[in-house]
């Protein structure tokens, strides 16, 4: 995984891997959730994200929780949860809590932007 840098967001990227069972079931395994890279903490207005995925293992065309409301604004409140899925999908939230369903088995990315009214 590659550091990601940001100067106005802190980005949390976590990755969702998903390999064939047999030939005839392929599942959908998340086997990592890491921060990837928290760059630009000159200012305090960085928000602090945190990022939770489960279940742990689904199905193709199962659905997988995204759960981000742990993060914290720092200062002032968060505002936006910016997620890309990794799959050419992005979503918008404001709650820090979404889901998402992967049509096929494969190594997909997810990338969590969250910002503050702090500016960060």
């Amino acid at each position: 995984m590659h550091t990601i840098r940001s100067v106005k967001n802190l980005v949390l990227a976590m990755t969702v891997r998903c390999k064939a069972k047999s030939l005839f079931l392929s599942s959908l395994m998340v086997l990592s959730v890491m921060l990837a890279g928290c760059v630009a903490f000159e200012s305090t207005v960085n928000p602090r994200a945190v990022l939770q995925a489960y279940p742990l293992f689904i199905q193709e065309g199962e659905t997988i929780t995204l759960d981000a409301r742990d993060s914290e604004a720092v200062e002032g409140v968060v505002t936006d949860f910016k997620w890309n899925f990794g799959d050419g999908k992005t979503a918008e939230t404001v709650i820090g809590f979404t889901s998402h369903t992967y049509d096929r088995f494969g190594v997909y990315t997810v990338t969590l932007t969250v910002e503050n009214s702090g500016g960060g």
